[in-house]
């Protein structure tokens, strides 16, 4: 952490926050996902984010989905792993928000 002004933010949490922290299961609602489409890049080495548990979910999640897997930790993806990682997302932004652009456009072109 960085030193900030007093004042400014303090570092503090509350009983609540820890345990709705530990009740947070994101994965478990994975399949509701879909239609929209679903990219996981996950860290092979992930100890944070654990990487069992991101596999088991994109398992449960429903098409159309894809999963990039990298060498590394959880900070791999930003930074030593970022060229393979951006170049992932770049490419399924395109394929996904781009195509949705243009199907719109013809839509509106009749």
């Amino acid at each position: 952490m960085q030193p900030l002004p007093q004042g400014l933010w303090e570092n503090e949490f509350t009983l609540r926050s820890i345990r709705e922290a530990r009740m947070y299961e994101p994965g478990n609602w994975i399949s509701r996902a879909s239609p929209t489409p679903l990219m996981l890049i996950v860290a092979r080495e992930d100890r944070l984010t654990v990487t069992d548990l991101a596999l088991e979910a994109y398992e449960r999640a429903l098409e159309s989905k894809r999963l990039v897997l990298l060498a590394g930790g959880h900070f791999a993806p930003y930074v030593e792993q970022f060229s393979a990682a951006s170049a992932a997302a770049t490419a399924w932004f395109d394929e996904h928000l781009m195509a949705s652009d243009r199907n719109a456009l013809l839509e509106r072109a009749g």
